[in-house]
């Protein structure tokens, strides 16, 4: 009897010592899981995680539980939380899908040729610009009513308006020293408008996509007439690279 006593008496010593083991043991284990979801991750190409934070709480009970003679109960509860970052799969957003579509599409996309540049153009601007002496020779208004007389005639759209594309005309010309014939270059230039960044500040420029260059020798008499026929056969030139696109 006395034997069991003394045993009695170390047990709550020993359940001390026994308890932070298992602790120890339910904190590895673990239980009561609860999850929340946080913010968004990093997005890059086509993938993108979100952030979830998982809470584990832990609870350790001990009972000790003595027969036929004193039954000692002994219950520690001991809850602790545990935070874990897990990356899982996001639905990724339509802006996100069509924004990588287009940076692939501008990867690989093909050189084009001249008949690309006019597909599905819609109105165009006409613009003249000559040199004093070519001008002196033709108008700037003459030649413009002359070319897009000629587009507007094979079913071009033309807008005085449009801001994002324009064909360029530009003609030279230079007499010779007695001034009986003279030179002339026409040039014709489809011009688009882009944006392009610098030091990530973003800038309007337009560049030429297509360019005809035609050049000729004509004396006083006639010099007016080769230059409004040359216009006439650039026009056409432009009108049919249009059509043959559209």
């Amino acid at each position: 009897m006395n034997k069991l006593l003394q045993t009695l008496k170390r047990l709550p010593k020993v359940i001390v010592f026994l308890s932070p083991f298992v602790v120890s043991l339910m904190l590895i284990i673990g239980c009561d899981r609860t999850e929340h979801k946080g913010e968004s991750g990093s997005s890059f190409f086509r993938s993108r995680v979100d952030t979830v934070i998982v809470r584990d709480t832990v609870t350790v009970r001990d009972t000790v539980t003595v027969r036929d003679t004193i039954v000692v109960v002994d219950t520690m509860l001991v809850e602790k939380e545990v935070i874990k970052k897990v990356e899982i799969p996001a639905d990724i957003s339509p802006a996100y899908e069509s924004a990588w579509q287009r940076q692939l599409g501008e990867l690989i996309a093909p050189f084009s040729d001249d008949k690309t540049c006019f597909l599905g153009l819609g109105s165009i601007r006409v613009n003249v610009e000559m040199n004093e002496e070519a001008e002196n020779i033709l108008s700037k208004q003459r030649v413009k009513d002359k070319f897009e007389l000629t587009l507007r005639r094979y079913g071009v759209p033309l807008s005085d308006a449009s801001e994002s594309r324009m064909l360029l005309i530009i003609i030279e010309s230079k007499w010779d020293d007695d001034k009986i014939a003279a030179t002339y270059t026409v040039r014709i230039n489809l011009l688009e408008q882009i944006i392009f960044y610098r030091t990530e500040k973003p800038y309007k420029r337009f560049v030429p996509l297509l360019e005809r260059l035609n050049y000729g020798y004509a004396g006083k008499k006639v010099i007016k007439d080769s230059l409004i026929r040359t216009i006439e056969e650039k026009a056409e030139e432009i009108a049919n690279l249009y059509l043959s696109s559209n």
